[in-house]
C-alpha cells in the first residue's frame, strides 16, 4: 500500500511525463484523461477494462472509453 506522499509524488511524475507529449493530444479534456488513464493502469487491480479503471481513479467511464477509443 502507498503511503498519501508516494501516490502525490507519484501523481507528479506521471503529469510530468503527460506534459512531453500532451501537445500531440490536443485538447484539454485529452490530456485531463490521458493522465486519468495511465493512473488507472497504475493502480493496483486486476482488471484494466474501462469501467473498472475509471472507478479506481474516480473518473467518468464514458468519458474515458472515449478517451481510449476517439484520441489520436
Amino acid at each position: 500500500m502507498m503511503t498519501a506522499k508516494q501516490v502525490a509524488t507519484l501523481r507528479e511524475q506521471l503529469q510530468r511525463f503527460v506534459e512531453g507529449f500532451a501537445a500531440e493530444l490536443g485538447r484539454s479534456e485529452r490530456r485531463y484523461w490521458c493522465g486519468k488513464y495511465l493512473e488507472g493502469l497504475l493502480r493496483e487491480g486486476e482488471r484494466k477494462s474501462i469501467e473498472p479503471l475509471a472507478a479506481r481513479v474516480g473518473g467518468d467511464d464514458q468519458a474515458l472509453q472515449q478517451f481510449v477509443n476517439q484520441s489520436p
